[in-house]
This record gives structure tokens, sequence and C-alpha cells, in this order.
């Protein structure tokens, strides 16, 4: 009974198997590792084989993307045979591309056991893994050249000039994402594209920050200093660039009380945890002691008066002054407020004042007015009087010749 049981075992373990039969598709090769060139066309062959030595197989199809087409799309293979299919491949990007594509086909399932019969049997859809693509993509390479408008420079610590550099495309492709850097050196723009056959002009100023410890010892020499240029699709270019910094003497006196002060300022707030009503925010440090050629320093902080005076005062004492600072930043800003308002009252009497004055002169001025017209108006009256007397005297003068004429 129980090798009975085998027996039925096995036979339907024969039927199953021989009911789920069905062809294999295989894509050689099964890998494609590549580097290619955006925009540039790729052809690769491959070959799809049906491993089936009864079955044919139809509607047989590879998967594409948007950068990899395939020259034929839905053929048949017959039994133990192979198609040879080309992939085209064109990227529009740089970067990196891992896909593992996939055939789909159509498969004979037969059910009676019978595997000389190729046409029985009902097709079924398959889909198995065929391609693993691995792509690697870069810009199409270019040739550029760099030409500085002027390579020497003579300038104090902190002081800054500035210059152009011209960076030129000899090659017949687009010059990607051009960089240019260097120490001690800003540009006004960076991370550009240039045409084939075309340049462009960078601006940039460049200046050397006083050195820490004996700043008077590092004058008087010559400094270099790179400039690069660099992109995505070129060979890096270099330029270099020399700075004489003349004799002078750094002095302590030399450096201004303000510029000390500021120098407290970023060792109290510089770690951004002081809880000094000072410290207003995060304080980042920036090249503080720069100096422009027309003497405007570049600060990333403006103090009050009240805060420079708080910051002095506690200079030279122990650490506790961070503690204390911002009790003496009040104070001295209450205080200010009180010497505002002192001078601000005196103000307002002053005008008061010279508001009085000021009436006075216009009384003085409309009473000169009147007495001037008082004036002009007598001096007419008079004239009057006059013009009238002088009348009556000539008529008396003819009436008496008159007389004299009819007595005689």
């Amino acid at each position: 009974m129980n090798t009975i049981r085998r027996i039925s075992f096995a036979a339907i373990l024969i039927i199953l198997f021989a009911g789920t039969a069905a062809a294999e598709v295989e894509v050689t090769p099964g890998t494609l590792n590549e580097s290619v060139t955006v925009g540039e066309d790729y052809s690769y062959e491959f070959t799809v084989s049906n491993t089936d030595e009864n079955y044919s197989v139809r509607n047989v199809t590879l998967e594409e993307t948007e950068w990899l087409n395939w020259s034929q799309t839905s053929f048949s293979i017959n039994e133990s045979s192979s198609v040879s299919v080309n992939a085209s491949i064109q990227v529009s990007e740089p970067g990196q591309f891992n896909e593992s594509l996939t055939v789909s086909y159509q498969a004979r399932n037969t059910t009676d056991g019978n595997e000389s019969n190729t046409s029985s049997g009902e097709w079924v859809n398959r889909e198995d893994s065929a391609v693993d693509v691995f792509l690697d993509s870069s810009w199409p390479s270019t040739d550029v050249e760099v030409d500085v408008f002027q390579s020497s420079y003579e300038l104090q610590f902190g002081e800054v000039d500035n210059s152009v550099i011209a960076v030129q495309n000899n090659g017949n492709a687009t010059a990607r994402n051009v960089t240019l850097s260097g120490e001690d050196i800003r540009f006004s723009e960076s991370g550009v594209d240039i045409p084939p056959g075309d340049d462009k002009i960078f601006e940039f100023n460049i200046s050397l920050p006083v050195p820490g410890g004996n700043a008077t010892a590092a004058t008087n020499q010559s400094y270099s200093r790179g400039l690069q240029v660099s992109g995505e699709n070129f060979q890096a270019q270099s330029a270099n660039l020399s700075v004489f910094v003349p004799y002078k003497d750094y002095n302590e006196d030399q450096v201004s009380e303000e510029e000390k002060l500021r120098e407290l300022y970023f060792e109290v707030c510089g770690s951004g945890s002081s809880n000094n009503l000072i410290c207003r925010g995060t304080v980042v440090e920036t090249e503080t002691e720069t100096r422009y050629i027309n003497h405007t320093p570049e600060s990333n902080v403006t103090l009050t008066d009240p805060e420079l005076r708080a910051i002095k005062q506690y200079a030279n004492q122990s650490p506790q002054r961070y503690t204390t600072l911002a009790e003496t930043v009040v104070e001295q800003e209450n205080l200010t407020r009180q010497q505002l308002t002192q001078t601000l009252n005196r103000t307002i009497d002053i005008l008061e004042e010279e508001q009085a004055e000021d009436e006075q002169l216009r009384q003085y001025v409309r009473e000169q007015e009147r007495q001037e017209q008082r004036s002009s108006l007598l001096w007419k009256i008079f004239l009057v009087i006059v013009a009238i007397v002088a009348v009556s005297l000539y008529v008396v003068k003819i009436i008496i010749e008159k007389s004299d004429d009819t007595r005689m």
C-alpha cells in the first residue's frame, strides 16, 4: 500500500512538472558596464536566445528606458534559436545610471505531458531578468586657457587690489561649471558655463590679511598666491599671483581702541553661547582686520558707544568681566539716555531762546518798517505843502503885478 502511494506521488510530480514546463529566454551579455559621453550615440549588440528545445516563444519584448532603446520589439524565437538585437544608448546629462532591465514573452504551457507535440498547450506570459546596465556618463571634454591681466601687486596687509582673469574655451564643447578659487582671492562670480570658442572675463579682489604674531617681521617680502580654474569637463588650469608687502612697523599703539574692543567682543560672543545682553545672536568673525585702500573697514558687527565703553572698562580685568559685561552696558546705556535727555532739554531751551530773539528781531524789523513808512508819508506831505506855498506865492505875485498895471 505504501509502495502504491509512493508511485502515485511520483506520477503526480511528473504530471505537474510536465504541466508547468515552459521555454527559457536568455540575453547575452547579461551585463553592460560602460563609460559614455553626454549627447553621443552608442550601439551595443545583444543575443536573445530561446533555450527550450521543444517550444518556441513569441512576443519577446525587452524593457526600454529614456536613454536606451532596442532595435527590435515584439519578435518570436523558435526552439533552440536566437535573435541579435542592438541597444541604442544616448544620455542627456552626466551621472551614473543603474538599471535592471527585464524581458517579457509568451511561452507554451503544456498540460498533456506530450512534449513532442509543440502545438499543444496554451500561451502564458513570462517575465525574467534580462540585462543589468551600469553607465557612467560625463560631459564631452574641451580645452580652456587662462590669462591674468595683472599678476604682481604691492599691498600692505589688509589692503585690497583688483584685476581680471580671462578664461578662453578653445574646444568644441561647452566648458561646464567653470569655477575659480584661490587663497586670499575673492571672485565676482564663479560656476558658469562657457560656450565653445567664447571667453569669459572674471573680476577678482586680492588682499592679504594681517598675520597673527609679529606682523612687522612679515613685511618687506613677497607672497605667492595660486589662482585655480577648474570645471567638469576640462583639465584644471592655474596661475600664480605675487604680492609684495612693503615694510611697516606694526606697533601695538597703531591698533585702534575700537579694533581691540571688537576683538574682545568676538572673544566674549564668538561661541554663540553667551547669555550676555551685548551678544546679539550668533557671531561669525570673517576677516575683521581687512582694511581697503579707501579705508572702509569690513565688519559684521556694529557696536554702540555704550557697548564699546563697557568692553573697554573690562578689557584688562579677570574673566568675571564676562558675567557683568551686560550690566555695565545697560548702565552705560541708561547714562547715555540721561545725557541725551539733558542735552535735549538744553537744546530745547536754546531753541526757545533763539525763538524769542527771533521774535524780537521780527518786531524790530516791523517797527523800522513802520517808522520808514511814517517818514515817507511826512516827507510827501512836506513836499505837497511846499508846492502849495510856491503856487500861492506865484499867484499873489501875478495879482500884485496886474494891480500895478491898472493904477498906471
